[in-house]
């Protein structure tokens, strides 16, 4: 029996100690209603993603614009308005969280200001 338990002991540590640190990657450019490939690595799945206004905690009551993930990116179609400065969580299972870096939503080419903005 102490074997045993010996051998679920290390087992478990090195499972643990065999885990990548939780990271989500800072894009580059999103633009109002257009998609956005976010992408993390680490972690245990499934992992759920909010977004933060200006690098803050959640609005009250916002819910995860996605969850129960089970791969390491997700395509998310932007719906926060332009000139908006946000920044993306994931969680993983285990509770932990990794926050991407603040970048600013721009407008989408599919925009109507952003076309008579650009006309030429």
């Amino acid at each position: 029996m102490k074997l045993s338990a010996t051998a679920l002991f290390l087992g478990l540590v090195s499972a643990v100690l065999g885990q990548e640190t939780l990271t989500i990657n800072t894009p580059s450019a999103a633009y109002y209603c257009e998609p956005l490939l976010i992408t993390w690595a680490g972690g245990v799945g499934p992992f759920s993603l909010v977004y933060l206004i200006a690098g803050t905690t959640p609005i009250p009551g916002h819910e995860w614009f996605a969850a129960g993930l089970t791969g390491d990116s997700y395509d998310w179609t932007v719906s926060v308005s332009y000139y908006t400065p946000i920044a993306l969580v994931v969680q993983d299972s285990t509770g932990a969280v990794a926050e991407s870096g603040t970048f600013y939503v721009d407008y989408g080419s599919g925009d109507l200001f952003y076309m008579m903005y650009n006309w030429s």
